[in-house]
């Protein structure tokens, strides 16, 4: 399992500001994502959130496609069959989570990743 924990910030100070992409993890070799789990302090209802490999957000949401996330306080699971049923990967994967707009002034964002070995 793989935890990033995001402190949203109006200010920069090396934490995650307006449509920023973060980089969450790097799924190892020959590993798939089984799921996610996504927990906030603050809704997150004015941004589309995606979670995948993609850079930028046009090309992300191969593991939660880009959609607003309101549950506050409220884990919630998310994850793509086809992502999960993939085969493993040849390298190093990153995993990002992006923004489509501006996100909350403050609150912190918790993503878990759990990875499973692909057959």
């Amino acid at each position: 399992r793989f935890r990033a924990t995001i402190e949203l910030s109006a200010d920069g100070n090396g934490k995650i500001e307006g449509a920023d992409v973060v980089e969450l993890c790097r799924i190892p070799a020959g590993a798939v994502l089984a799921f996610g789990m996504l927990r906030t302090t603050v809704s997150l209802a004015a941004a589309q959130v995606a979670i995948g490999t993609g850079k930028t957000h046009a090309t992300n949401g191969q593991y939660r496609a880009a959609a607003a996330f309101t549950a506050v306080e409220t884990p919630t699971l998310f994850g793509l069959v086809a992502a999960a049923k993939a085969d493993g990967a040849t390298k190093e994967v990153p995993v990002y989570l992006s923004a489509s707009a501006a996100l909350p002034a403050a609150g912190t964002l918790v993503v878990d990743l759990y990875l499973s070995t692909a057959r």
